[in-house]
């Protein structure tokens, strides 16, 4: 739109004006889609599933849906329409970062981008060995432990020793090692499972 008005002419500068900067009006958002996942419903949060499901709701208005999935933060769908539906399946994505662009068009013309994120990891962190410390005679002994996981991070590690039924101790990704105390005579086996940001585990004895 335009407006127009008569020529007015600015008053003469002087040596004590200070430059003013021109304030900025950004363009409210146009018809933003307003994304979900039922699958992944936080993006900041690491999921063990490769299936991604999304769904949004159509305005009276819409008649034409763009929607594109990529591992680029920001993109446009492209310009033709792909259909007019309120929901979208990825099926069997690749471990990593994936965002989803969507996008309407109505009668008058296409409206704002949505970008919405999804970070999967079905994949278990890598195998590892639990070590046992040697130390002196009389004193409990302490267990060893590390390992890594390359798409979401480790989280913690559960500790169990003699059964999984009973309570685990939990240990910090930081700390890799436990003092086992309160042991009877005999032998022991102590279970490590190792927990990634997904929720994947491996466990090693």
């Amino acid at each position: 739109s335009y407006k127009v008005s008569t020529k007015v002419d600015a008053p003469p500068a002087s040596s004590n004006d200070t430059p003013s900067t021109p304030a900025v009006s950004a363009e409210p958002d146009y018809n933003l889609p307003q994304v979900t996942s039922e699958t992944h419903p936080d993006p900041n949060k690491w999921y063990n599933k490769s299936d991604a499901k999304f769904k949004w709701e159509l305005p009276d208005d819409v008649v034409g849906v763009s929607i594109f999935l990529n591992d680029k933060p920001i993109s446009d769908p492209g310009p033709n329409p792909d259909g007019l539906f309120d929901s979208k399946e990825f099926k069997d994505l690749e471990n990593g970062i994936h965002y989803l662009h969507l996008k309407f068009k109505d009668n008058r013309r296409w409206g704002t981008i949505a970008h919405f994120r999804i970070m999967v990891d079905t994949n278990p962190p890598e195998p590892f060995e639990v070590n046992v410390k040697e130390t002196k005679v009389g004193t409990w002994p302490i267990i060893e432990f590390e390992t890594e996981d390359g798409e979401s991070g480790m989280l913690k590690y559960e500790v169990y020793i003699g059964s999984l039924e009973k309570q685990a101790h939990e240990v910090g990704v930081d700390i890799k090692m436990l003092e086992v105390s309160e042991l009877n005579i005999g032998k022991h086996t102590a279970i490590i499972k190792a927990v990634d940001k997904a929720g994947n585990e491996r466990i090693s004895t």
